[in-house]
């Protein structure tokens, strides 16, 4: 009887020991999450703040230094987004 109590103490002990390991580790994963949800976070604001302070004038100034350094590939964007406007708005 002794040695069946003994056993079954040693499992129980090593059951609350691995689901204490596994506490860790979901309380270690929890951590990254929200570091990573933070990281998204502040990267979202950043960006949002961006785009409220660029002008019409600033996204122009960008589009004639791409032209200008792509000018095949800007003439075919221009052409293939041209056909399928015109293909959408027919009629």
């Amino acid at each position: 009887m002794e040695n069946e109590n003994s056993n079954d103490q040693t499992t129980e002990e090593a059951v609350a020991a691995g689901e204490s390991e596994r506490a860790c580790r979901l309380g270690e994963g929890l951590k990254e999450a929200r570091q990573c949800c933070d990281d998204v976070r502040r990267k979202a604001a950043d960006r949002l703040r961006e785009a409220r302070e660029t002008t019409l004038g600033d996204i122009f100034d960008r589009v004639s230094v791409i032209v200008k350094r792509h000018p095949r590939g800007s003439l075919a964007v221009a052409a293939t987004l041209g056909f399928f406007l015109g293909r959408l708005f027919r009629r």
